[in-house]
């Protein structure tokens, strides 16, 4: 979790005053993220009980996790599918997020339920620039997965000089 994190922050896609999404955001992409690959349960359990369900991960290492991660979101359906961490398992949004561009054109955006609130879809601060870096990002570090060092593909970015 806190190097998807750290990934994110230096590759410049982790700033909400910017219309990136927050840590607590990619915190939740994360855990949904070990949901799905099945190293995590739900977290319905969370407002209800202190106690967590008896679940058994696998023994997958960080790196293959953080490869995991990226190739998991890199074809993510933004459109068709939210990330729910109290239920923990794919599911349609509640209420698709549409991000417009200045030329009209829309592309879903992402839909991140907040499982203490889960009416707050984390994701609403973003903007359409801000979700095309995210898949830029997302699609560079699979590429670097494959042939490259863990050292490569968290290399921080650095913007494009004007």
């Amino acid at each position: 979790i806190l190097l998807g994190r750290r990934w994110a922050k230096d590759r410049g896609v982790s700033h909400a005053a910017k219309g990136h999404l927050s840590p607590y955001g990619w915190m939740l992409l994360a855990i949904f993220y070990l949901q799905d690959a099945e190293q995590l349960p739900p977290m319905g359990f969370v407002p209800q009980s202190r106690s967590c369900p008896a679940f058994s991960p696998s023994a997958a290492t960080t790196g293959e996790l953080l490869k995991g991660f990226m190739k998991f979101y890199s074809s993510f359906d933004w459109a068709k599918e939210s990330i729910a961490v109290r239920a923990g398992q794919r599911k349609a949004p509640v209420r698709a997020l549409v991000l417009l561009h200045e030329d009209g054109q829309t592309r879903p955006g992402p839909n991140i339920e907040d499982p203490f609130e889960p009416a707050n879809n984390l994701g609403s601060g973003m903007h359409w620039l801000s979700m095309e870096r995210l898949h830029e990002e997302f699609e560079r570090a699979v590429k670097l997965s494959e042939a490259s060092s863990l050292a490569d593909l968290l290399e921080p970015w650095t913007p494009p000089e004007n």
